[in-house]
């Protein structure tokens, strides 16, 4: 009850910030930052003999300081970074490089006066916001900008069992204008195959690979927003600096493809023309891919130098455990056989002869 605040209010502190709900970012609150300066006052009162354990307790701090901060936090801390990593125990004794002393001046000089982060970007509205629900009989959404546009329809049979989440695309597609021009047919056959029709799109994709696309756009709906950019839909320049933005902050080959994929099912389902046929896109798609690519890195063969030093360590009496690890080596190694056919060997698969083991691998 005593940490409750019970009166409404613009600023907290809570989770060790001061959030401000006004404008949207974290504060670090004045003690938070006082014990900090003292932490760096104490490694420099002492600079010829710190430990890794001492560097270590002030970039914690850095580090917890990224809500607030920003990626400043993992920059100006990197050389203090590598002394810790490269450190033998945590008792082991640093000596501070120029550019690590640099850092922690930085932080004492400056974590008063950094700009803080953003935590949503709040200088502008969308162009258009939609509110839709679903439930387990029927759907309804409007736009808050065309409030005679109010639509809403009946699940059919089939459409009421699936799960929310496909009611919660279906009711988000049938309130789009595209979608909703479709319900002015008066014709009853033409209505029928209209109410059905969003069900059958969305059955192209599991529902899995809806929720993964549904994520990505989002990410790339709110970067949109943050540069007043259109997101649906979009242009040929947007999702090629959106897709540069994402290369450049070194996602992975299948984050960078999510994302291209979902901007494209978005505007197909949206029945707009598809701007993702574009060659530049298919450009960068490609550099991107090239450029974050991991090297493929071959395992090293196994050698009869290797073997007989697995044997010579094994090849005990009265050690069974280590007589099957040897045995499945040898096997292994003179059959050309995977683990997996290793592992389901039976004895009933062995037969032994005069000059020959015979081994009956099983087709799968």
């Amino acid at each position: 009850m005593k940490k409750s605040i019970w009166d409404p209010t613009k600023v907290l502190t809570w989770l060790g910030f001061r959030w401000h709900l006004d404008t949207f970012n974290l504060e670090l609150p004045e003690d938070k930052i006082e014990r900090f300066k003292s932490t760096i006052d104490d490694i420099f009162s002492n600079i010829n003999n710190i430990t890794a354990r001492q560097l270590a307790r002030v970039t914690g701090k850095i580090i917890s300081f990224i809500p607030s901060f920003g990626n400043i936090c993992r920059i100006m801390s990197r050389n203090m970074l590598i002394l810790i990593a490269a450190s033998d125990y945590w008792d082991f004794h640093i000596q501070l490089t120029d550019e690590a002393i640099f850092e922690l001046n930085f932080w004492k000089n400056n974590c008063t006066s950094l700009p803080r982060k953003s935590l949503l970007p709040v200088s502008f509205l969308p162009d258009r916001i939609v509110f839709t629900d679903a439930s387990g009989f029927a759907c309804a959404g409007f736009a808050v900008e065309t409030s005679n546009k109010i639509v809403h329809k009946m699940w059919t049979p089939d459409e009421a069992k699936k799960s929310s989440t496909f009611r919660e695309l279906s009711a988000f597609r049938f309130k789009h204008s595209h979608w909703e021009s479709l319900r002015h047919f008066s014709n009853p056959d033409l209505k029928a195959l209209t109410v059905s029709l969003c069900s059958v799109v969305t059955a192209s994709k599991s529902e899995n690979t809806l929720k993964k696309y549904k994520g990505y756009f989002k990410r790339f709906k709110y970067w949109c927003l943050k540069y007043n950019l259109p997101f649906l839909p979009t242009t040929v320049c947007t999702v090629a600096l959106y897709l540069n933005y994402l290369i450049q902050s070194g996602v992975s080959t299948a984050v960078l493809n999510a994302a291209y994929y979902s901007i494209k099912w978005e505007h197909d389902l949206n029945l707009y023309d598809s701007i993702l046929n574009d060659k530049l896109l298919d450009m960068v798609l490609e550099g991107g891919i090239r450029l974050l690519s991991k090297p493929l890195k071959r395992k090293e063969p196994i050698t009869p130098t290797i073997l007989k030093s697995i044997i010579a360590k094994f090849d005990k009496n009265d050690n069974l455990p280590g007589l099957r690890i040897c045995a499945m080596m040898l096997l292994g190694f003179s059959g050309f056989l995977r683990y997996d056919e290793l592992a389901h060997i039976r004895s009933s698969d062995l037969t032994f002869n005069d000059s020959h083991l015979q081994i009956n691998i099983q087709k799968k």
